[in-house]
């Protein structure tokens, strides 16, 4: 295994969970060092292959067009909500962008009507994505719910719908599993 990168950043530490999976997604592991007073410094370890294999491009996807549909996105990670917002707005959704669960929580109560999905983030500061998804849903039973994170190791898709919650999206995401899941979560709200 190499070291790929050494860098000093600080914030929430909610971003960890997705450096986790992407980390275990390919094989690699984390170090960890901490001293009081002095910050905390992550190794990420990759397995080095001697060869790199060559894949078939892959054929693109069609990616489903939206109309114009409202989506209400709720997401502490100001990066990682703007990029969502970005890929959703330019295959025409309409998405109002919220760092704080309850800022997003006070515009749904405002006005109900105002959209046609929610997307919220599993982990945030205050409310978690699951308690925010149940506020909304009993403010509004119709308006679909989809939960996004990088690592729920104890969600599934079963335990999410029970509680009302039309899906997960796993972070990171592709393009076409982003807009297949809305689209599928707005198809089914019809």
């Amino acid at each position: 295994m190499t070291v790929v990168a050494a860098f000093w950043i600080s914030g929430t530490g909610l971003g960890l969970a997705v450096v986790r999976s992407v980390v275990r997604n390919h094989q690699g592991a984390i170090a960890v060092r901490s001293q009081p007073g002095e910050g905390t410094t992550f190794e990420l370890y990759f397995p080095v292959h001697d060869s790199v294999p060559v894949f078939a491009a892959e054929a693109p996807r069609a990616v489903a067009q939206a109309r114009g549909q409202r989506i209400l996105l709720v997401d502490d990670e100001p990066a990682v909500a703007r990029s969502m917002q970005l890929v959703l707005e330019r295959i025409g959704y309409a998405v109002e962008m919220f760092l704080q669960p309850e800022a997003g929580l006070e515009r749904l109560k405002a006005a109900p009507g105002s959209f046609d999905l929610a997307i919220v983030d599993f982990q945030m500061l205050g409310m978690n994505g699951l308690e925010l998804a149940q506020k909304i849903i009993a403010d509004r039973a119709d308006l679909p719910v989809l939960v996004a994170s990088g690592f729920a190791p104890n969600m599934s898709e079963e335990k999410l719908r029970e509680q009302g919650i039309r899906g997960l999206l796993r972070k990171p995401a592709g393009l076409a599993e982003v807009t297949g899941l809305v689209a599928q979560a707005l198809h089914t709200a019809l």
